[in-house]
C-alpha cells in the first residue's frame, strides 16, 4: 500500500528539468519577439498611439481617458507616450513590455502555484509558467498595441489573490486593513485603466472580501468604489459603431452567443490539437467541463471561505474571465463565432486555465500517493509536447510581412494613397494618411529614422547622393541592377509602381529593407524603393547573396526621358537603367 509522506521532496533533476522546460519556452517567445519588431505601426497603433500622441502633445488631456473602441486605455497609454517620447516610437519598447508583461504574468502564477503545493511538484510549475508563456497568444507578443490586453488580466488576478493573502495575514494576527489589502485595491481600481472589462474587477473584489467575512467597512469600501468606478467609466461614454451588444446577441442568437464564449474559453486546446473543427468541438466540451467543476467547487469554497481563501481567488478570477468572454461574445459575435478564437483572446483564455489548475488541485500536496501524482503528471507531460511544437512557430521568419509594412509605409510617408500596399499596415489609406500627416512633417516614430525619413521632402529637389562619378565597366561596379515593370496607380495618377532588383557587391541586403533613390537626368529626385523582396533569381544567375536584392516602390513620371539613376546609400554605388514601358491594366 502506497503510503503517502509529508517530507517527500523533488529531486534536483526535476528541478533542472522544470527550468529547463520554462527557459525554452521564455527563449523560444523572446526570439519570436524579435523576429516580430518592426517600427512600421500596424493597425489601432496608427490612430491609438500615434493619434494619441498628437493630441497630448498638442495639450489635449483628455486624449489620455477618451476611448478607443470600447476601452479607455489608460494603463497602455503611459507606455505609448514613454515611446513616442522617449524611444522615436520606434517601437521595439513597447514590444519589451508587452514581453515583460507576460514574464511577469507567469511568474505570478507561478508564485501562487507554490504556495498552493508547498513547493511540491516542479514539473508543474514549469507547465504552468511554459503554458502562459505559449505561442497561441502571438498578437499580444508581436503588436506593441497590446499592453492592454495583458493588463487587463493581470492586474485583477493580483488584486483577487493580494485579497486572499491579507485575509491569510489577517488570520495570522497582522492588523486589518493590511498592506495587501491596500495593494489588492489598488490593483481593482487601476484595472479601470485598462479595458472593459476591468470594470467588474471591483464588484468582484467586493464580492470577495464579503465571502471572507472581514469587517463591514471593506466590502463597503470596495463597492464604494466600484460604483464610483463604473460611473467614471461610462460618463460621457458611447457606443462605438459597427459592433454588435450582449442584448442584441441574446435577443437574436443565444445559442451563438453561447458557442462563442465557449469557444474563447478553451480556445488553447483548438490551438494545441490541431485547429480543426473536431479541435473546436473539443474545445468547447473542456470550456463547458471548466465552467462546471468551477461551480462544483465554489459551492464548496463558499462554505468555508476563510480556509478556502485561495481557491476562492482563483475562482473569482475565472468568473471574472467568464464575464469577459461573455461580454466578448455579445459584441464580437457579429464577426463569427471563429473570431473567439482570435490570438489575441488567447491571453485571458490561457490565464482561466492556469488558474482553474490551481483551484482543482488537491491540497494539502505533499501529502498525495505516489499513484496521484502520477495521474496529475501524465496529462501534464502529454500536454506539454503539442505545446512546445507550437511554440516553435515562435521561430517563423516574418521577413515577407516585415517587408509589406515598410513598403506600406513608403506609400504614406509619400503621401501616396495606395490602398493595396497600405493594407499592410492600416486598413483605411486615406484615414492613414490623415493621422501621419503631423507626426511625418515632425519626424516622429519611423518618419524620424531611416529608410523614411524626409522622403517627401526631396521629390524634385536635387539628388543629394548623386555624385558625378567616372564610368567604369560593368564588371567592376560596385552596385548593379534593373527595373522590371512600371504599374500606374489608379489612386494617383502622377505615380508609377516600380518592380526590380538591385545589388550591391560590398554591402549585400541581409536585414531590413534598405532605401534606394531614383533620379531623372538632371540630378533630380523622381522616387523611391525598398530592398529586401526574395529574387531567387538573382541570387542564381548573380551572386548567391543576392536573395533579397528585389525591391518595389514608387516613382514619378517622367516628363521627359527614358533613363535614372539608382543610387544607393554609398556614393560609389549606383547604376543606370533604362525604363520599361508603363504597363497598363
Amino acid at each position: 500500500m502506497d503510503t503517502p509522506s509529508l517530507q517527500t521532496k523533488p529531486s534536483a533533476l526535476a528541478h533542472v528539468m522544470s527550468w529547463a522546460i520554462m527557459a525554452t519556452f521564455l527563449i523560444l517567445a523572446a526570439i519570436g519577439c524579435w523576429h516580430a519588431w518592426s517600427p512600421v505601426p500596424i493597425g489601432d497603433m496608427w490612430n491609438g498611439t500615434l493619434g494619441f500622441f498628437v493630441r497630448a502633445q498638442g495639450g489635449d488631456w483628455w486624449a489620455w481617458w477618451d476611448q478607443h473602441n470600447e476601452h479607455r486605455i489608460l494603463l497602455a497609454r503611459i507606455f505609448f507616450w514613454m515611446d513616442m517620447a522617449w524611444f522615436q516610437g520606434k517601437g521595439w519598447f513597447l514590444l519589451l513590455v508587452n514581453y515583460l508583461l507576460m514574464v511577469g504574468i507567469g511568474l505570478s502564477f507561478l508564485g501562487i502555484w507554490r504556495e498552493r503545493t508547498g513547493g511540491h511538484f516542479p514539473l508543474a510549475s514549469a507547465f504552468l509558467f511554459a503554458w502562459v508563456c505559449s505561442w497561441i497568444q502571438y498578437d499580444n507578443l508581436t503588436w506593441g498595441f497590446q499592453s492592454q490586453f495583458l493588463l487587463a488580466q493581470w492586474l485583477p488576478l493580483l488584486a483577487f489573490y493580494f485579497m486572499h493573502r491579507s485575509s491569510r495575514a489577517s488570520d495570522a494576527g497582522a492588523p486589518m486593513p493590511n498592506g495587501w489589502f491596500w495593494t489588492s485595491v489598488v490593483c481593482g481600481v487601476l484595472s479601470l485603466g485598462t479595458m472593459a472589462n476591468g470594470v467588474i474587477a471591483l464588484p468582484l473584489l467586493a464580492v470577495f472580501t464579503l465571502l471572507l467575512h472581514r469587517s463591514w467597512w471593506q466590502p463597503v469600501l470596495l463597492a464604494v468604489l466600484a460604483a464610483a468606478g463604473v460611473w467614471v467609466y461610462f460618463h460621457g461614454y458611447t457606443a462605438p459603431g459597427g459592433h454588435g451588444s450582449l442584448t442584441q446577441a441574446l435577443r437574436d442568437n443565444p445559442s451563438g452567443l453561447i458557442e462563442y464564449m465557449l469557444a474563447y474559453l478553451g480556445g488553447p486546446f483548438y490551438y494545441f490539437l490541431g485547429k480543426g473543427e473536431a479541435s473546436l468541438k473539443l474545445a468547447q466540451a473542456a470550456a463547458i467541463g471548466m465552467i462546471a467543476w468551477s461551480l462544483w467547487m465554489a459551492i464548496g469554497s463558499i462554505r468555508a471561505p476563510r480556509q478556502s481563501s485561495l481557491r476562492l481567488a482563483m475562482l473569482c478570477f475565472i468568473l471574472y474571465i467568464g464575464g469577459t468572454a461573455v461580454a466578448t461574445a455579445g459584441g464580437r459575435l457579429i464577426f463569427g463565432i471563429e473570431q473567439g478564437l482570435t490570438s489575441r483572446y488567447m491571453t485571458p483564455a490561457l490565464m482561466v486555465w492556469a488558474a482553474f489548475l490551481i483551484a482543482t488541485v488537491p491540497s494539502p500536496f505533499p501529502a498525495l500517493s505516489s499513484k496521484t501524482r502520477l495521474a496529475w503528471t501524465v496529462p501534464i507531460v502529454l500536454m506539454l509536447l503539442p505545446m512546445l511544437h507550437f511554440q516553435k512557430k515562435a521561430l517563423a521568419p516574418m521577413e515577407e510581412t516585415l517587408y509589406e509594412r515598410d513598403i506600406g509605409a513608403l506609400a504614406i510617408e509619400l503621401r501616396i494613397p495606395d490602398q493595396k500596399r497600405i493594407e499592410a499596415v492600416f486598413p483605411n489609406a486615406a484615414w492613414a494618411l490623415k493621422i501621419a500627416q503631423w507626426p511625418s512633417e515632425h519626424n516622429l516614430s519611423l518618419f524620424g529614422i531611416e529608410p523614411w525619413r524626409d522622403l517627401y521632402e526631396q521629390l524634385g529637389e536635387p539628388c543629394t547622393d548623386c555624385r558625378e562619378t567616372t564610368s567604369k565597366p560593368a564588371t567592376e561596379k560596385r552596385c548593379q541592377g534593373y527595373i522590371d515593370e512600371l504599374v500606374p496607380l489608379s489612386e494617383d495618377s502622377r505615380y508609377l509602381w516600380a518592380r526590380g532588383w538591385a545589388f550591391d557587391r560590398k554591402n549585400p541586403q541581409t536585414g531590413r529593407a534598405g532605401r534606394w533613390t531614383l533620379a531623372d537626368g538632371e540630378g533630380l529626385v523622381r522616387g523611391f524603393v525598398l530592398d529586401g523582396m526574395a529574387r531567387p533569381d538573382v541570387a542564381q544567375a548573380i551572386d548567391p547573396r543576392g536573395s533579397l536584392a528585389g525591391f518595389s516602390g514608387y516613382v514619378l513620371r517622367q516628363p521627359g526621358g527614358t533613363h535614372l539613376r539608382v543610387q544607393g546609400s554609398a556614393q560609389d554605388c549606383w547604376f543606370d537603367v533604362e525604363l520599361p514601358a508603363v504597363q497598363h491594366p
